[in-house]
């Protein structure tokens, strides 16, 4: 698998606003494909998943929070986490939170792909229509 990508750092969105998250999964092993990927952001690295500020899962099917864009059945996969406006209203403006993304694998083995902090900005208009 490639490299993973740590020390990552999301910046330069709006709280309140839709973000896309998107990582690109190189190396996949030849018979083994992505079947679930998590986003998870916590105010402490420690906190148990239940206390997240926030965690979506996606799988090869479409949601609103995503998709697992690529399987890696060629060696090479894909993720898309989409962040609605009411997910990222959950993190206060100007405070750094950490998060990771989290591969499940169809042979059951699991791999953090990315890993860092993740800050927004605060919002100015509010209006949603």
């Amino acid at each position: 698998m490639s490299l993973p990508q740590y020390r990552q750092r999301i910046r330069d969105f709006v709280c309140g606003d839709s973000l896309r998250i998107d990582r690109t999964v190189r190396g996949v092993p030849s018979g083994v494909t992505i079947s679930k990927s998590y986003l998870t952001i916590k105010t402490n690295q420690t906190d148990i998943d239940a206390s997240a500020v926030l965690q979506l899962s996606v799988t090869s099917t479409l949601t609103s929070s995503g998709q697992v864009t690529d399987t890696g059945a060629d060696g090479t996969g894909a993720v898309r986490f989409t962040l609605s406006p009411a997910n990222t209203l959950l993190l206060t403006p100007s405070t750094s939170y950490y998060f990771d993304i989290e591969l499940i694998m169809s042979d059951a083995g699991i791999f953090t792909i990315s890993k860092g902090t993740i800050k927004g900005l605060q919002q100015i208009t509010i209006a949603t229509s």
